[in-house]
């Protein structure tokens, strides 16, 4: 295969700047690709598929804001503090099989010394693809400690997993979250990702998503929210003051699942949302398990197309017992 070269000297095995393999249902991004391998790569190197760079935050700093350039990487990228990505439509890319859980191609806190979020999004009009993250400490007194932030807006998540409460530490801060998304930008999609994990228990009054600063229309389409709790006051969804939202967000064949039937504490409610948050939650064709109800005390913010009895105590999927 004869090589060719991206304006920026990268050496790509394709035409006309875009890679030939490995790629294929992405959409034609017409700028810069860089590589990224942290066990092969160094930050000297130009950032081709032959000679990657090692770090995303070097493959960041020498992408272009609004080029539609891409950062593909593969294996697990250990961060030791926050990746910073705040160029707009610019993409990143997991290298691996397309799996629901389990990718190989990750981003992960490296450390003892607890630090949020791992990614921080302020950038807008970017598509990230079928990667893991995964974020929690041994010890985190941290007063907020996230996985995901993202205030910029108007991005596209696919297939990524957002594992927060991978720390004991983590996993009793009443102050983190798998993600947080905030700002009155919004407009978010969620395709197909997983948010939280069932490996350590959560005892504490933390939540899976929290919600701020009116953020409209966002998105969530087949994705999982995970827990096993060891209290009864963890919560998947969360606002904590009024117009947290605005318009709406929406949720389409979505699950909420706390892992009772492998000795999870049921949990009071799915969602814990302050009065007049701005906007609805849709919930449509969604299902929840593990927790006795969808809200304890209702808001009249949530509209459901699911068969339930009302909106604090569900009937789909519901354990009684």
């Amino acid at each position: 295969m004869s090589q060719t070269y991206t304006q920026g000297g990268q050496n790509i095995a394709g035409q006309f700047g875009l890679p030939l393999f490995g790629v294929a249902t992405l959409p034609p991004y017409t700028g810069n690709w860089f590589w990224v391998d942290e066990t092969n790569g160094s930050d000297g190197n130009t950032g081709g598929p032959q000679d990657p760079l090692k770090t995303l935050s070097q493959a960041h700093s020498v992408c272009t804001s609004g080029n539609n350039d891409v950062v593909v990487f593969t294996g697990t990228i250990h961060q030791t503090a926050s990746l910073a990505w705040s160029k707009n439509n610019t993409h990143l890319i997991g290298l691996d099989a397309p799996l629901k859980r389990g990718k190989r191609a990750r981003i992960s806190v490296s450390g003892s010394t607890a630090f949020s979020p791992l990614i921080n999004v302020t950038a807008s009009g970017c598509h990230f693809k079928n990667f893991g993250t995964f974020s929690g400490f041994t010890t985190d007194a941290l007063a907020t400690s996230y996985c995901l932030s993202d205030t910029g807006g108007r991005n596209c998540y696919e297939n990524v997993e957002i594992l927060g409460f991978g720390g004991t530490g983590t996993a009793g801060n009443t102050g983190a979250r798998a993600a947080f998304i905030s700002g009155s930008t919004g407009e978010n999609t969620f395709r197909d990702c997983v948010f939280g994990v069932d490996t350590v228990t959560r005892g504490v009054a933390n939540y899976t998503l929290e919600f701020a600063a009116a953020g409209p229309r966002h998105h969530f389409a087949n994705c999982e929210f995970e827990m096993d709790a060891s209290a009864a006051t963890p919560a998947h969804i969360f606002t904590a003051a009024s117009n947290a939202i605005d318009r709406y967000a929406r949720f389409d064949n979505c699950v909420f699942r706390n892992a009772t039937g492998s000795g999870a504490t049921t949990i009071n409610q799915v969602a814990k949302l302050a009065a007049s948050a701005g906007g609805t939650f849709e919930l449509v064709n969604c299902n929840w398990w593990g927790a006795t109800h969808l809200e304890t005390t209702t808001t009249n913010q949530i509209v459901i197309n699911n068969p339930v009895t009302n909106q604090t105590d569900p009937g789909l999927m519901k354990n009684n017992s």
